[in-house]
């Protein structure tokens, strides 16, 4: 028989407030088990492997938390990768005022239409 071990390897945009792609040093900095990634405003939460769920929720949460607690403390958010992100649009109402409307946008779509150039290469890629 043989002992497996699980760990979580979770893959997370950082955005402003405004759902912009943002800089997330401060956030890799607040925990020794947040990781950069190949751009700046990607992050890895990781886990150590452990053998019962209970472990590795526990894990995940604690180091999880301490990431969303840095990334609020800065005006930004983590989300993530491939789920629907938060961006406002502004609109002009038919009166001529203003309103702040939801739309979603994809990390994957964010990839593909972020200019390359626009992102600071952490791994030399």
């Amino acid at each position: 028989m043989c002992d497996i071990k699980t760990g979580v390897e979770l893959e997370l945009w950082v955005v402003d407030d405004n759902g912009r792609l943002a800089d997330g040093s401060e956030i890799v900095a607040a925990h020794e088990q947040i990781k950069p990634e190949f751009i700046d405003p990607l992050v890895e939460v990781q886990t150590e492997p452990h053998e019962d769920e209970f472990g590795l929720r526990r894990d995940l949460e604690t180091t999880l938390r301490t990431g969303v607690r840095v990334a609020e403390k800065h005006d930004k958010q983590l989300v993530p990768l491939g789920h629907h992100s938060p961006h406002r649009i502004r609109r002009r109402t038919a009166n001529g005022g203003s309103c702040s409307r939801r739309s979603t946008v994809t990390g994957y779509r964010a990839q593909r239409t972020v200019p390359a150039h626009t992102f600071t290469s952490r791994k030399g890629v």
